[in-house]
């Protein structure tokens, strides 16, 4: 009976602990390439090739294009991020693969081990103006105030904004239509929202942008989205009116004495 007892009281203490440990946040896919040595891989994640392999010396990767595999093109891409082995390849007419899509597989050789966290693509860009608050906003109640964000898409026909507003009793978040023709890399789309204070408080919205991508036959081939938090604080500014007036009748009655 006492080992029964003891058993339980263990089990309450260790359900006790597990429910206050907050669940671990999802790690990167991974990848662990040894210098040297061929290696295959692959991954369900589309990889972006620059970003993922930034800084670290890889001699060569070799893929395999499931989708050029027709003939019309050269079926095989590769990727370097050394000097001279990317000239070789330039001279041997072979085209860079700067991205690997989901479970396709790619043999890599490095000169080095390399560890590194899988970076996956997207080619959605953003970028604020300068002289506009980025990620926070301060707004006095009952006023509106008009910001912009500059969003770039490197290959998508056209793209989706909606806005999650989580705190709408403290703010009201307006914006332009929410799907919109795509710009070029180079030009980008400027993206107009206004904000307007509510009521008294500290909220967040989100702006969640999604890349649509169309296929040849019309319909959505496939989609990519960031999302871009931003903090609102809509701040009562009758005081500091009055605190004013105050201050500049105390001004003149000084003055006029």
């Amino acid at each position: 009976m006492k080992k029964s007892i003891a058993l339980l009281s263990g089990l309450a203490l260790t359900s006790a602990l597990i429910a206050e440990v907050a669940p671990a946040e999802p790690k990167p896919p991974h990848l662990f390439i040894k210098g040297g040595v061929w290696q295959l891989f692959g991954t369900n994640e589309e990889i972006d090739l620059g970003k993922t392999f930034a800084g670290k010396n890889v001699k060569v990767l070799w893929t395999w294009d499931n989708f050029e595999a027709d003939g019309t093109n050269i079926p095989w891409k590769a990727y370097s991020t050394e000097f001279a082995m990317r000239q070789a390849l330039e001279d041997g007419n072979f085209p860079v693969v700067n991205i690997i899509p989901p479970n396709q597989g790619f043999w890599v050789m490095s000169y080095e081990d390399i560890d590194v966290d899988i970076v996956p693509f997207n080619p959605i860009e953003f970028q604020f103006p300068a002289d506009m608050p980025q990620d926070f906003f301060s707004v006095p109640q009952g006023e509106l105030i008009d910001s912009s964000i500059k969003l770039f898409s490197k290959f998508g026909d056209k793209l989706q904004v909606k806005v999650i507003n989580e705190d709408s009793d403290i703010f009201t978040v307006d914006y332009d239509n929410d799907i919109f023709p795509a710009g070029t890399t180079a030009e980008g789309v400027d993206y107009n929202f206004s904000i307007s204070g509510d009521n008294v408080g500290t909220g967040q919205f989100t702006l969640v942008i999604t890349d649509i991508v169309v296929g040849e036959d019309g319909i959505n081939d496939r989609n990519y989205t960031i999302e871009i938090p931003f903090k609102v604080d809509v701040f009562d500014n009758s005081n500091t009116e009055a605190n004013i007036t105050a201050d500049t009748n105390t001004t003149d009655s000084n003055t006029s004495s």
